[in-house]
């Protein structure tokens, strides 16, 4: 019983956003979608709650955070800021990157999607972007990434203190 809509929760709570509609995704496949389905999608998804935390309590209080952030009120931890990410590994489909501004020893995947095509196809190990990323997040699960911008390359030759 699976595939009723040709799109998926990410998605439709991300457009309810767009719309000035409060929304909060909850899904019991959290941890296994978060990287693929839900981070393209997470800049415009105020919060993401797994299954086993909803209760009223906690429904309220999310669907206020969301109505605050569509009223201007973004928090900290929602603000993107330009930093430098590094890329780790590439996949087909993922790139698993370290965001030093944000935590410099946790990696973060994203699908490869996120990334302007560009630089996608010749995405590969050790590239450096500048891009926007909510470095106040708290959980790698809570950040988003655009705005990619290739980072200059710096050699050891490059006398960059002169």
């Amino acid at each position: 019983m699976r595939d009723y809509a040709p799109f998926n929760g990410a998605e439709a709570v991300a457009r309810l956003f767009e719309i000035h509609i409060p929304a909060v995704l909850i899904s019991r496949y959290t941890r296994i979608d978060v990287d693929m389905d839900i981070r393209p999608y997470r800049k415009k998804i105020p919060v993401l709650l797994s299954k086993d935390e909803v209760d009223s309590e906690s429904l309220l209080v999310a669907l206020g955070q969301c109505k605050a952030e569509l009223d201007g009120n973004v928090p900290t931890s929602r603000r993107p800021q330009r930093t430098l990410v590094r890329i780790d590994d590439v996949t087909q489909d993922l790139a698993v990157a370290f965001v030093p501004g944000w935590n410099p020893n946790e990696a973060v995947r994203f699908p490869r999607s996120v990334v302007p095509e560009p630089y996608r196809s010749a995405l590969q190990p050790d590239d450096r972007f500048f891009t926007n990323v909510n470095i106040d997040a708290e959980k790698a699960d809570d950040l988003f990434f655009e705005n990619f911008e290739p980072a200059p390359t710096v050699s050891p030759e490059d006398d960059i203190f002169s």
